[in-house]
């Protein structure tokens, strides 16, 4: 999602979106200690974080799977890479988590801009 984030447009690019960016990458390398927190959410950030949730899983439904190896070339924060727990990553598990966390928001599942 931080990827995702990071390649929306300047003009299209909000002081809370790039702080969430950056929250994104902080929670990448300390793992599962943080969270991002919906309580203070206003003004279009919901939707806007879904939008990028959509944009996101689009992407992760067509890759497949990610690898160890691909995992720990990410470099997310500084010269940091990802946290990375197990072995080849099944990538339908987290559309799943993504489409589950849309319904439970009460939203319907939005689609990605740029897609019909």
């Amino acid at each position: 999602m931080a990827a995702v984030a990071a390649q929306t447009p300047a003009e299209e690019r909000s002081a809370w979106l790039a702080d969430l960016e950056h929250q994104l990458r902080v929670h990448a390398i300390v793992g599962a200690d943080f969270n991002v927190s919906f309580d203070d959410w206003c003004d279009g950030q919901e939707e806007e974080f879904l939008r990028l949730l959509a944009t996101s899983r689009r992407r992760l439904a067509e890759r497949g799977t990610v690898t160890t190896q691909e995992a720990a070339a990410w470099v997310v924060l500084d010269d940091r890479t990802i946290i990375w727990r197990g072995g080849v990553l099944d990538c339908q598990a987290v559309v799943a988590f993504a489409d589950a966390l849309t319904a439970m928001r009460g939203f319907p599942v939005l689609q990605p801009e740029g897609s019909a």
